[in-house]
């Protein structure tokens, strides 16, 4: 059902990839996981390896799974994009399974947990995790926006890309 394929070889833009698109973000392993819909987002290279970045909350769920995983996946959807975004992105898995909800079913891949229904997954072997500091956040702007009145910052998971599954037609 998937077909694996180079990180070079992913389509598209990955800023529309992230912004536009909004993948979801599963940390854990097949036994205890969770996601979250994530629209903050990076591709590209660091440390001489093919690099993807996300950055969570510490309000959501998924934070306590992030801190503690070795794995996590990153999923596009064509079909059920707006659904899955919607479970995904304003419920928590604190309070119901969101692939139940969704009826996602859950595989393993190298070690990080994907769903069968995802056009696009990637595979990433965390390898830096670091707390945004509100000190080093240079722009007013930002520093300003009503996500941080609470002055909870994001923080930020650099994963070595080991594998990408795309769905074969």
């Amino acid at each position: 059902m998937f077909k694996k394929i180079s990180p070079y070889e992913i389509e598209g833009n990955a800023i529309k990839l992230f912004k536009n698109d909004c993948p979801i973000v599963v940390f854990g392993n097949i036994e205890h996981h969770n996601g979250l819909t994530v629209a903050w987002g990076n591709l590209g290279c660091l440390w001489s390896k093919e690099i993807a970045t996300v950055f969570v909350k510490p309000t959501r769920y998924s934070f306590e799974f992030a801190n503690n995983c070795e794995y996590f996946s990153i999923m596009w959807f064509k079909k059920l994009k707006d659904d899955v975004n919607k479970v995904f992105g304003f419920m928590s898995g604190r309070d119901i399974n969101k692939e139940e909800k969704c009826n996602l079913t859950v595989i393993e891949l190298d070690g990080a947990v994907g769903y069968q229904e995802a056009d696009l997954i990637i595979v990433c072997k965390k390898i830096y995790q670091n707390p945004i500091n509100k000190e080093n956040i240079l722009s007013e702007e930002v520093l300003n926006k009503p996500l941080y009145k609470d002055n909870l910052f994001h923080s930020e998971y650099y994963g070595e890309i080991i594998s990408v599954y795309k769905k074969e037609n």
